[in-house]
């Protein structure tokens, strides 16, 4: 009989092996961090740099406080300021277009430069969160949806958002829609499909958190800023710049990139750097509510359901390689509910260390984890139902075929190189 014990390596203890599970030993093999999340643009980059160096000194700074809210103070006077200087960047290029023409009596070479100036202004215009139309979720469709997201906000304090949706992310998120005031909600259906229902109120109560006092105002104009600078270094340091190849023309085109690129760049370093701290007592502060609401075992056990993003994966490969006859979400659900203990051990384990970093913009998911541990247990104040859960899966039903087509096609198109 083959023994299902593979030996550690570091210790010499024979540990037991789940087939198809990466074995791990309470010594510490195979319990190191995950890779950390790869920042997908420079103001992500600049976020993980920062929460590498200061992470674990603001949590020991902020665990003994009553509060994480973000206060009022001259580093973020000095960040809205910025954040409105980079807004009013396109009105005033054009307002200056109007004037170059104006006071030339049309001149042909002032029309030139207004007209420079205008294009100028649309590459430089404020990026505004956005929801697809297709994501956007009808209200009288989904009525215990609306219902149980508005339960939670008022548990928490914050207002109902005006608007929900539904993608295909292994994530959630809210933001302020366009020029105006109204509130979004983006529920990831695959994340969702790995959750238990005081999960879903602890996922709803985080990110409903950051619509509570002053975080609103913050998602509105400064997150509005950095994305909008960020797009700006985008447009000045083209990736065709850097790979002209050798020779005087490469050399000079790199040196261009380089200058052009600088105030940009140097000035969304900045604004990370006084935004930082903020961002991360932001999510303390939104774990801390979501514990409220749903209890902290419930918040503590989302922050391990963040680990299962490769099981999400794999559930996409089985599908589309038909290994399995269920449909993607589906899957993805059997997978999270068919975790053997000991693998489920060894993600809460995983969760627990400070070093992972799922989200760049972030704080660790194993500081985010400690801080509930340590503080007071909470029973929450909002119980999800089943009988309400499965209604809202009964209403999500074409969204999540929707979603399902989608993950499908992005993976045969990844597949495929397209």
């Amino acid at each position: 009989m083959v023994d299902p014990r593979v030996k550690c390596p570091d210790c010499g203890a024979r540990v037991p092996q789940d087939p198809g599970f990466t074995p791990w030993c309470g010594c510490g093999w195979n319990l190191d961090a995950p890779d950390a999340a790869r920042p997908r643009n420079l103001t992500e980059q600049a976020y993980l740099a920062l929460g590498n160096r200061h992470g674990t000194a603001l949590y020991e700074r902020v665990k003994q406080t009553e509060t994480t809210r973000p206060r009022a103070s001259l580093r973020r006077f000095l960040l809205v300021l910025l954040s409105v200087g980079v807004l009013l960047t396109t009105p005033l290029l054009l307002v200056g277009a109007v004037l170059l023409v104006a006071v030339t009596w049309f001149n042909l070479f002032a029309v030139l430069g207004g007209l420079f100036l205008v294009a100028f202004a649309w590459l430089l215009r404020p990026r505004l969160f956005s929801i697809p139309d297709e994501q956007i979720l009808d209200p009288s469709e989904h009525p215990h949806l609306v219902r149980v997201v508005g339960d939670v906000a008022e548990r928490i304090g914050a207002r109902a958002p005006d608007v929900i949706a539904a993608n295909a992310d292994f994530n959630a998120g809210v933001g302020t829609l366009g020029h105006g005031r109204r509130r979004g909600l983006v529920l990831g259906l695959p994340l969702l499909a790995t959750l238990d229902n005081q999960e879903v109120v602890a996922l709803l109560g985080h990110e409903l958190a950051h619509l509570v006092h002053g975080d609103e105002g913050r998602l509105r104009l400064i997150s509005t800023a950095l994305q909008t600078v960020a797009a700006w270094c985008e447009i000045l340091t083209p990736n065709s710049f850097w790979e002209q190849g050798e020779g005087p023309e490469g050399m000079l085109a790199a040196l261009s990139s380089y200058v052009v690129s600088f105030v940009p760049r140097t000035l969304l370093q900045v604004m990370v750097h006084l935004e930082w701290s903020d961002s991360q007592l932001s999510e303390y502060h939104a774990d801390r509510l979501a514990a409220t609401v749903a209890g902290s075992e419930g918040a503590r056990r989302l922050i391990d359901k963040f680990l299962l993003a490769g099981t999400f994966q794999h559930a996409v490969h089985r599908v589309v390689h038909g290994r399995t006859d269920r449909a993607i979400l589906a899957e993805v659900t059997h997978l999270a509910g068919a975790l053997p203990p000991r693998e489920r051990e060894r993600l809460h384990r995983l969760a627990s260390v400070e070093a992972p970093v799922l989200d760049a913009t972030h704080p660790p998911e194993g500081l985010r984890a400690r801080m509930l541990e340590e503080r007071p247990h909470l029973r929450g104040t909002y119980v999800l139902r089943s009988r309400e859960r499965e209604a809202i899966e009964r209403e999500l039903a074409g969204s999540m075929r929707r979603v399902e087509r989608d993950l499908a096609n992005a993976y045969r198109s990844a597949l495929h190189g397209l």
